[in-house]
């Protein structure tokens, strides 16, 4: 996340569990996908999407002048 800031990007990242976490900090945009039940009431401020294709459209919904690393 941090070598593709560094080029420019701006980056979106993805996860499902406490490893993904480190990333999704580090990303300018951040999604829990399938994430199970106990992670999403965690961190209840990190947007859950259900499945690849309402993630799809959360990638598509960011709004940014940069380029964004997905």
């Amino acid at each position: 996340v941090k070598g593709m800031q560094a080029l420019g990007f701006t980056v979106a990242a993805a996860g499902d569990s406490f490893n993904d976490l480190g990333m999704l900090e580090a990303a300018d945009f951040d999604f829990f996908v399938n994430a199970p039940a106990h992670i999403r009431q965690k961190f209840p401020e990190r947007r859950s999407c259900n499945g690849l294709d309402e993630l799809l459209d959360a990638f598509r919904s960011i709004k940014t002048d940069s380029h964004v690393a997905v």
